[in-house]
């Protein structure tokens, strides 16, 4: 009953929004991001990239908080108000990385553009994901519809893609367009600055996902034995980086931190703060894999929860299968640091990234903007 209204109440809203189709369209980027978290990800980066061809074109960003900052040439549209609907009516891009509304329609003229935010899911996405709900089931169907172009990062997410959204559209398989920022070191001095780290510090960063049951005991890793073992194993100082999902951002308030631990939650680019990192520890996001792709530098496994949380979400890849060593417990860990011999020349790191076929250049945004461009010959 709850998934029929809800279908009725988003009919009901298409109605409306295709009233605001007497307004005319106009050289204009609507994007909106993780569901209206702010200006970030793969839709900024499309964005910027086409801003810098067509320094005219308007660009809005749907946000949850109005409040939230966004640079000076970006407006900000509230998420779920009338405005929205016309804003995403009279753009001739509208650009996501997750889902687009229900209630959207496509009207001649216009092009939709699915980013999507990773480029080799590990957890399952689409009709692939276990338990799907008729609703989600719909969400999946309409985004396959609706989109003109997908991106792809990888022949791996372009199988899944056609596979798992049913998608027979265009596919872009040029890379990840957040990922541009790793081959541009300009900001390196101003990222040690903004993170009040001393320039001859190594970092370790600490980023793992969320869980759907909500778990956060998972995240106990034991940080000062953490620091310790790596100033045994190399030497220096270290700083650890801890960098939760945007899904649990609000349990970063509940560590405490210190000179050699800092809360890098609140940094809005993570790629970013990639590029000044030497390790990294996650569990089970492809962000571990975009870090040791294009940066070919060591990642670790730290999952306790590992049997559960594959059973639990359904997965395309068992973590066994990856290329990393993987931790259950703390105990684990400390002694994977003291002993783990990283090689970018590993046979087997570099079997499975030619089997999944990554790709980008540092071009990913420009290459993208420019199709977009040409397409709809603004």
């Amino acid at each position: 009953m709850r998934y029929q209204i809800k279908i009725l109440i988003y009919a009901i809203i298409r109605i409306i929004y295709r009233i605001f189709w007497l307004h005319p369209l106009k050289d204009k980027i609507v994007l909106c991001s993780y569901g209206g978290r702010g200006y970030s990800d793969n839709p900024q980066h499309v964005a910027d990239a086409i801003k810098r061809e067509r320094p005219s074109i308007d660009i809005c960003c749907v946000v949850l908080d109005i409040n939230i900052e966004v640079p000076k040439y970006v407006r900000k549209i509230k998420k779920n108000s009338v405005g929205e609907l016309l804003e995403y009516a009279t753009a001739r891009i509208i650009i996501n990385n997750t889902r687009f509304p229900l209630y959207l329609a496509k009207r001649k003229g216009q092009m939709f553009v699915e980013t999507w935010h990773g480029c080799f899911p590990l957890k399952k996405i689409g009709y692939a994901m276990e338990d799907i709900t008729p609703l989600g089931k719909a969400l999946v169907k309409h985004d396959s519809d609706i989109t003109d172009i997908f991106l792809s990062g990888s022949k791996y997410l372009t199988n899944i893609i056609k596979r798992d959204f049913k998608y027979n559209g265009t596919i872009l398989e040029k890379g990840v367009p957040r990922l541009d920022v790793l081959f541009d070191t300009s900001n390196i001095d101003c990222l040690y600055e903004q993170l009040n780290i001393k320039r001859n510090c190594k970092i370790l960063i600490y980023a793992p996902t969320f869980r759907d049951n909500g778990r956060t005991d998972v995240y106990d890793i034991d940080f000062e034995r953490l620091k310790n073992a790596l100033e045994e194993r190399y030497g220096g100082e270290w700083v650890i980086l801890v960098r939760f999902h945007p899904n649990i951002a609000e349990y970063a308030d509940s560590l405490q931190y210190s000179s050699w631990l800092i809360n890098a939650t609140v940094i809005t680019d993570i790629y970013d703060i990639m590029k000044i990192t030497d390790i990294m520890i996650t569990d089970y996001s492809s962000i571990g894999q975009e870090f040791s792709y294009y940066l070919k530098r060591p990642v670790l496994l730290y999952a306790k929860d590992m049997d559960e949380f594959q059973n639990d979400r359904g997965m395309y890849y068992k973590i066994q299968d990856l290329p990393y060593p993987i931790a259950e417990n703390n105990d684990q860990l400390i002694s994977l640091v003291k002993t783990y011999s990283f090689s970018k020349d590993n046979a087997d790191l570099n079997a499975f990234f030619n089997e999944a076929g990554f790709v980008g250049n540092g071009n990913t945004s420009k290459e993208v903007a420019e199709y977009i461009i040409s397409y709809l010959q603004i």
